[in-house]
């Protein structure tokens, strides 16, 4: 699964942990059981600003499989074509004199 906008997003809960011997926070994804990411879960900045979730296992008739680098690389790669793509459609939308809003939506 990747969340494709944030409206897959049920709840968010965060917390702060004062810790002395080192900094570090903890991600817990979860989702509905038709949508998931298979574990373990990468995170990757693309060019839109937002930081879309990969796992380098994909399911194959219903059981977990390698994914291979090379399809782990098109993947991210596809992911970054279409976010970079949506934030120039963002901005021409924005210049063309559409709202944030209504720019994002239309994207």
């Amino acid at each position: 699964m990747r969340l494709f906008d944030d409206t897959q997003v049920q709840s968010l809960g965060l917390s702060w942990l004062d810790t002395h011997d080192e900094s570090y926070f903890t991600v817990d994804a979860r989702s509905s059981p038709d949508d998931f990411i298979m574990k373990p879960v990468e995170f990757y900045e693309m060019p839109n600003g937002l930081w879309f979730p990969h796992s380098n296992t994909l399911w194959n008739d219903g059981n977990p499989m390698a994914a291979g680098e090379l399809n782990h690389y098109r993947d991210l790669t596809i992911s970054e074509v279409m976010s970079g793509a949506n934030k120039q459609l963002r901005h021409k939308l924005r210049t063309a004199g559409n709202n944030r809003l209504q720019a994002y939506q239309t994207s």
